[in-house]
C-alpha cells in the first residue's frame, strides 16, 4: 500500500533545459568599440511584370498540379506564392550592429568570437557586409551588412580578435540576391 503514496514534501526542482550546440550563447557583449545600423536586407522594387511571370508560373504549375490530380502540391504552391508575394511587400528592419571586446551583436543575437573562425569584408559598390565563418553546422556563414560604417575601421578592429579569410559566396547567396530575398 505505501507504493502508491506520494510525499508531496520531496518537491524535485525542475531541470535546467538542454542547449541546443548550434545556438549562440548569450553572454556579456563587453564595451562597444563601434556601432551601427542597418537595414536587415536591401529592400527592393517589384515590378508588375516580375509580379505576371511569378504568377504565371504558379498558375502553370497549378495546372500541372491538376492534371496530375495531385492536390498537396496544388496546396504547396498556392502557399509558396502566397509567401513570396508577402515577403515582397515587407518592410525591412533597421537592426542594430555592434563589434565588442568579446564578439559581435546583430541585433539581439551574440557571436563570441570563440564561436567564430574568421571573416571577410565584401566591399563591393552596390553593398558592403561582412561575412562570419562560425564553427556551427547550421549557421556556417553569416552576413552581416554595413550600412555607413567604413570598411577598413571594420577590418582594423576585427583582426585583433579574428583571422582574416577570403570567403566566397555560396550558390544560396546569389541565388537569393538575384531572385530579390
Amino acid at each position: 500500500m505505501p507504493q502508491n503514496v506520494i510525499d508531496l514534501r520531496k518537491i524535485e526542482t525542475p531541470k535546467e533545459p538542454q542547449k541546443n550546440p548550434d545556438q549562440f550563447e548569450e553572454k556579456d557583449p563587453g564595451p562597444v568599440l563601434v556601432e551601427w545600423t542597418a537595414k536587415e536586407y536591401e529592400a527592393r522594387t517589384y515590378s508588375q511584370g516580375g509580379f505576371l511571370w511569378k504568377g504565371a508560373l504558379a498558375l502553370a504549375f497549378i495546372l500541372f498540379g491538376i492534371t496530375t490530380k495531385n492536390y498537396f502540391f496544388i496546396a504547396l504552391v498556392v502557399l509558396a506564392f502566397t509567401v513570396i508575394l508577402m515577403y515582397e511587400r515587407k518592410v525591412p528592419r533597421e537592426v542594430k550592429f555592434s563589434i565588442t571586446d568579446h564578439g559581435i551583436q546583430a541585433g539581439r543575437r551574440f557571436f563570441p568570437y570563440s564561436n567564430l573562425k574568421s571573416f571577410w569584408i565584401f566591399d563591393r559598390y552596390d553593398r558592403k557586409e561582412i561575412s562570419l565563418a562560425t564553427d556551427k553546422l547550421l549557421f556556417p556563414h553569416f552576413i552581416i551588412p554595413l550600412g555607413e560604417v567604413s570598411a577598413p575601421q571594420i577590418r582594423s578592429i576585427l583582426t585583433r580578435y579574428l583571422k582574416e579569410e577570403e570567403h566566397q559566396e555560396s550558390f544560396t547567396d546569389h541565388l537569393t540576391r538575384y531572385l530579390g530575398f
